[in-house]
């Protein structure tokens, strides 16, 4: 992941059945590619390997939890200014989700949000009902 040396691995563990409206997947896109990017570049300093993993599960019934969490140096202070957060915490705000971060052993930030059970399906009717 960082220019074939191998020390950065990335992995995801992903539920089954778990439906992303289309409105919410371009937010979600962009936000996973901010927090990614920012873990391979600050996380794992010099020659510092590590692992990046990212998972979606049902949090309860219509919810999801996104987590994106590295095993890096973590962070001590968090930049609330900063432009990636802004942007991440805009987005997430958007898909009408939650914002959690954690940087003592690593980062961990974990989003939550509903899932597309939660949309009428096209047409308005539940195919199984008719």
């Amino acid at each position: 992941m960082t220019g074939g040396d191998g020390r950065i691995a990335l992995r995801a563990r992903v539920e089954e059945d778990i439906l992303v409206d289309a409105d919410a997947a371009f937010p979600i896109g962009i936000v996973l590619t901010e927090l990614i990017t920012n873990a391979v570049k600050y996380a794992f300093p010099e020659h510092r390997s590590g692992i990046i993993l990212v998972q979606a599960r049902r949090s309860g019934p219509g919810r999801v939890e996104l987590i994106i969490r590295d095993n890096g140096v973590g962070m001590t202070d968090f930049r609330e200014g900063s432009l990636g957060y802004g942007l991440v915490r805009s987005l997430v705000k958007q898909i009408g989700g939650e914002l959690e971060i954690q940087g003592d052993a690593g980062v961990t930030v974990t989003i939550s949000f509903s899932d597309a059970s939660r949309f009428p399906p096209p047409g308005g009717r539940d195919p199984a009902s008719a």
